[in-house]
């Protein structure tokens, strides 16, 4: 995708963001190009390889390029007129995402969280008549939640929830859509993934975030099996801030160890290299406690279909 040829470029004015366009690649694939600074760009594609990494399938695919008229693929005429009139600069960057067309339906706040112990957990009574694409689709929230808690998200639920004082006493939560996320059949995709604090530094999460962050996170105890052994995998491997640098930069050409120290030296977190790894043991102690909220001999419950 990073090399393919551009044939045709259009605006695409996403969400107040006139920075984007659409790209239409010799062949005929639609593909979404963010013009974005370098650790905007980074964090986007840390999300996609950490999405990877944990088992997941549902970050569109990403690829990072540059804007150069004089390389082959940005050498059509109308192409480089157009980066031209944007003033997109050929030493910047450009993220390079699936077009993802056909959303059928947006994804809203999972009803059984609202009811009993206000957690999705095999404990949950809500959980008893749900057809197995209710208990997939909360396996799949689950895994948002995840990525989301391990990338400090905070343009997806914690967004959403920002409207509301709170979010567990609020009975139009029900019908809260969520931003950054739709469904595609049976299948959940999280799209939009350059706002994780985790990786940038001119983003600094609220206590708000932080708070809702944490509610998500305890609300939930249903997992797929993979990304739970993903999970555990992780936690024992160690040095997850690492692995993931070298995952980047392994993938994506254009970024050095050199580009990532820089994004990280310049976090507004205390400890930027250690914050994935503290917020992985954190995950990986959450489910030890959902563990325990069931028969050991179960070891926990999972949905294990493919999605």
């Amino acid at each position: 995708m990073r090399n393919s040829v551009v044939g045709a470029m259009t605006d695409q004015k996403m969400r107040g963001k006139s920075l984007n366009s659409m790209l239409t690649m010799q062949g005929g694939v639609k593909i979404l190009a963010k013009y974005r600074t370098k650790c905007l760009s980074i964090a986007e594609a840390s999300t996609f390889y950490l999405s990877r990494l944990l088992g997941m399938n549902n970050v569109p695919t990403i690829g990072l390029t540059q804007p150069n008229p004089s390389s082959p693929q940005w050498n059509n005429p109308a192409v480089r007129m157009k980066l031209q009139d944007k003033g997109w600069k050929s030493d910047d960057y450009v993220t390079l995402n699936i077009w993802l067309t056909d959303f059928i339906e947006n994804v809203s706040f999972p009803k059984c969280i609202l009811h009993n112990d206000k957690q999705i957990w095999v404990g949950n009574v809500a959980l008893r008549d749900m057809t197995l694409q209710s208990l997939s689709d909360l396996a799949q929230w689950s895994d948002m939640v995840i990525l989301d808690y391990l990338i400090f998200h905070t343009d997806r639920v914690t967004r959403s929830l920002r409207t509301i004082s709170s979010a567990i006493k609020e009975p139009w939560l029900l019908d809260l859509t969520i931003k950054n996320l739709g469904r595609r059949g049976r299948k959940f995709w999280l799209i939009d993934n350059e706002a994780a604090a985790s990786f940038v530094s001119r983003i600094k999460p609220t206590v708000t975030d932080s708070n809702y962050h944490e509610y998500l996170l305890n609300s939930t105890c249903v997992f797929r099996r993979q990304t739970v052994e993903n999970i555990v995998w992780l936690y024992y491997q160690g040095g997850l801030d690492t692995l993931l640098s070298q995952t980047v930069t392994d993938n994506e050409p254009l970024i050095t160890d050199e580009d990532i120290t820089e994004c990280k030296s310049n976090s507004l977190f205390h400890r930027p290299l250690a914050i994935l790894e503290q917020r992985l043991q954190r995950v990986y102690q959450h489910i030890l406690r959902c563990v325990s909220y069931v028969d050991n001999s179960k070891y926990f419950e999972s949905i294990n279909e493919d999605v």
